[in-house]
């Protein structure tokens, strides 16, 4: 019984040694370079997320800034993946664990960020690259540039604010239970293709069949509302 225990007790710390190495910890801040990177993924179910486009930089930079709950947490990074470089928090002694970490992320502006933040909050500032956030139950906020962004919700909540007028492009939505605010600059037209069964949906944005950008929207039975910005 005695060997017995002591094999069982070697193997849950080697167990434990291998998952405790497998990732990156990057809590004090690391830059890695953005060269060859076309998206930056994001898998993250709890917590904040903070995802900044910058000009003229050539790295992307993760920080974990905030520990609940004194969780021990990694960052793994691949970047290995064709130009697909992902991100995801992870607890550092069983793999499938998620962590309540906060994470910030700056990238060059024109990077592409896809990103799936279940029950987190996603703030964006100044992405000109594609975008496509879901979240399940969490939030989307912040600003963007971009004239091409999917944005899905569950029954969370959406409130994003364009700083630049798209010309062109198309801005993909889809509400479940949840509600979505998005606001453009005043100069923005464009041709509206949206369905919504019961859910409520407002539009105070000049429309034209014509015009080169595109809004598409599905909504179920929350809230879209598309206005102005102030």
């Amino acid at each position: 019984m005695k060997t017995i225990w002591i094999r069982s007790f070697i193997v849950i710390v080697l167990m434990f040694s291998a998952l405790s190495a497998w990732g990156e910890e990057v809590d004090t801040g690391r830059s890695f370079p953005a060269s060859g990177v076309h998206t930056v993924r994001i898998a993250q179910r709890e917590g904040l997320v903070q995802v900044t486009g910058l000009q003229h930089v050539d790295t992307i930079t993760i920080n974990v800034v905030n520990h609940k709950g004194g969780a021990k947490c990694l960052t793994d990074v691949d970047a290995n993946r064709s130009g697909v470089f992902v991100v995801q928090a992870r607890h550092g002694l069983l793999r499938g664990l998620q962590c309540d970490v906060d994470i910030e992320v700056t990238m060059p502006d024109t990077v592409a960020l896809d990103a799936d933040v279940g029950a987190s909050t996603i703030r964006l500032a100044a992405l000109r690259g594609n975008v496509r956030v879901k979240a399940s139950t969490g939030r989307i906020e912040g600003t963007l540039a971009t004239s091409d962004a999917e944005l899905q919700v569950g029954t969370g909540k959406v409130d994003v604010v364009w700083t630049e007028a798209p010309t062109r492009g198309r801005v993909a939505f889809s509400v479940a239970t949840g509600r979505m605010d998005l606001a453009f600059p005043k100069e923005t037209v464009a041709k509206m293709a949206v369905r919504h069964g019961v859910g409520r949906f407002e539009n105070q944005l000049r429309t034209d069949p014509q015009a080169a950008f595109v809004i598409e929207g599905k909504l179920g039975v929350g809230a879209a509302r598309l206005t102005y910005r102030e």
